[in-house]
């Protein structure tokens, strides 16, 4: 989507108008239905909080329409000066949470429209907030099939490490340092699968954002990021899903660290259990989180701990 409007708005002067395209079939969403065929200028405010996608699994998209178009076709070019409102929604009744989204008040039908919680944005005018490299691991073989590739996120070299600040080997550490390994979850079969997966294990499935508190900070965790974060499926990162909060939460170190693209800061977390894993949770630039899993007996493991410390136990 983000694409397809900068197409758009390179074309602005032959096409002015666009028109809102829903599929139009049995899933269609009311509110989705309700907005087939409306046309509006590209520099309407409706298209700040309107364009698609307006939630999860939204298929509608937009088309570009020059002035003959709209003769053509007849169309009713909108104007949603003065038909916009924000109103707050309840997103969870047990702590009364409220999140705000834009109402678009049709004057022709009378229905009140608006994207879902946490869509109330427009992804290709604000296609900049995501990091590009969000979903590039590290450059330390952790077993993801990115490598497969030669993809990864490069660290700068020369940084201080966990022998610099005379911290413990990982290999030698005892259970009584590690955190209780939590329950590893089946593999999904579908991309879309797995984004319904790590909705549910990080309570997100029914709210836009979490905020945990972490040692030093509190990290937002935003559904929509969710789906942009999926990868491969052939990496099966969603059954270590449960691993993410107890690492953000009671990590054993926390380092700031130095990439080709900026400062990204990164959460080490040791887990018990058969499989005694490190889970390295990797906070980006936008927000998103990227995990790396690897097997505790790996020597490997230390070369994550690279950085400033922002943290250690």
């Amino acid at each position: 989507m983000a694409g397809r409007y900068k197409e758009m708005m390179d074309n602005v002067d032959d096409r002015p108008c666009w028109q809102y395209v829903a599929v139009m079939d049995s899933r269609t969403r009311p509110a989705h239905a309700a907005l087939n065929d409306k046309v509006f200028r590209h520099d309407d405010p409706f298209w700040n909080t309107h364009y698609p996608p307006l939630d999860f699994r939204c298929r509608c998209r937009v088309r570009a329409l020059s002035e003959k178009n709209i003769k053509d076709r007849r169309n009713i070019v909108s104007d949603s000066t003065g038909k916009l409102t924000e109103k707050d929604v309840l997103v969870s009744k047990k702590t009364g949470e409220l999140a705000t989204v834009t109402v678009y008040d049709d004057p022709f039908t009378g229905e009140k429209i608006s994207p879902d919680v946490g869509w109330n944005y427009n992804p290709g005018r604000e296609w900049g907030r995501w990091d590009k490299n969000a979903l590039l691991p590290d450059c330390i073989d952790t077993g993801f099939s990115e490598f497969a590739d030669g993809k990864c996120a490069k660290m700068l070299p020369g940084q201080k490490t966990w022998k610099d600040y005379r911290r413990p080997d990982l290999r030698h550490m005892p259970n009584d340092k590690r955190i209780i390994a939590p329950v590893l979850l089946k593999a999904a079969k579908t991309r879309e699968d797995v984004a319904l997966i790590m909705l549910d294990a990080l309570d997100l499935h029914d709210k836009p954002f979490r905020i945990i508190q972490t040692p030093i900070e509190q990290v937002i965790l935003r559904a929509e990021h969710i789906p942009h974060l999926v990868g491969k499926q052939t990496d099966l990162r969603e059954r270590y899903a449960n691993y993410l909060i107890p690492a953000l939460t009671d990590p054993y170190e926390i380092y700031l660290t130095q990439y080709q693209d900026g400062l990204r800061e990164r959460y080490i977390g040791l887990f018990t259990g058969k499989e005694n894993l490190l889970v390295v949770v990797r906070l980006n630039k936008d927000g998103s989180l990227l995990w790396n899993i690897m097997q505790a007996n790996d020597r490997s493991m230390n070369k994550q701990r690279v950085g400033a410390l922002l943290y250690g136990k």
